[in-house]
């Protein structure tokens, strides 16, 4: 489902569910944080816990969610929500994706031995990922975490700066992730989508795939750019 949010969006309206890859792609680090605000709630509303590899510095994203009206100190304390510092872990891991898979499961197993009904983890991917090679990887990443968490109690979100997300990884975002959202302004023109499409001459007709996977929120959406056809 590839869902437009309009300022953010509302997750209880979204049927997000355990198993469910979610991408979503922000403007600018206040949208992305009052996303997060709103992840976090789920979370809680949902007696899920949430873990966060946060891109940034940690300090400054807190006293944000402080103006939103969420302590996060506090949820730390009471161990409903973690935050951790996006580069050092990845740093850790050496982007080595079978550990993150491998540290996935383990976040699930503790969060269910500490009485949560799952576990909600996010994380900010800060680096351009441009090349073919980069992309594939990446998504492969993904692949091989919905072949290998299908039935666990997990509801992975990825965050993505509008200005690191090209074309070609969009596309690649939509055929891999169960749902997409973004907000308005950080989304690529379908025109551009559509000539990217038409260029590597793949299986499927990207138009019909946007048409099939688009439900807008935002009235003021443009639907006529789905109509474009695939020459």
């Amino acid at each position: 489902m590839f869902t437009h949010m309009n300022a953010f969006v509302m997750l209880n309206e979204s049927r997000l569910s355990f198993g469910q890859t979610v991408c979503a792609i922000h403007e600018n680090e206040s949208k992305k944080s009052r996303f997060m605000f709103e992840v976090f709630n789920f979370g809680l509303e949902q007696k899920c816990k949430s873990v966060y590899f946060y891109w940034g510095d940690i300090q400054t994203f807190k006293d944000k969610l402080y103006e939103y009206g969420l302590d996060l100190e506090s949820e730390e304390i009471k161990s409903n929500i973690e935050v951790h510092e996006a580069d050092g872990y990845y740093r850790m891991v050496n982007m080595d994706f079978e550990k993150m898979i491998l540290k996935l499961i383990e976040s699930i197993k503790d969060a269910l031995k500490e009485g949560f009904k799952g576990c909600i983890v996010s994380g900010d991917v800060g680096w351009p990922i441009r090349t073919q090679e980069a992309i594939q990887k990446y998504i492969g990443y993904y692949l091989k975490f919905k072949n290998t968490c299908p039935n666990l109690p997990l509801l992975r979100i990825t965050n993505f700066e509008a200005d690191k997300v090209s074309t070609r990884l969009l596309i690649n975002l939509l055929h891999s992730h169960d749902m997409v959202l973004c907000s308005e302004l950080s989304l690529p023109k379908q025109s551009a989508i559509v000539s990217e499409k038409t260029k590597e001459r793949k299986q499927q007709n990207i138009a019909k795939v946007i048409m099939k996977n688009t439900k807008p929120l935002s009235s003021c959406y443009n639907k006529r750019l789905y109509k474009k056809k695939v020459v």
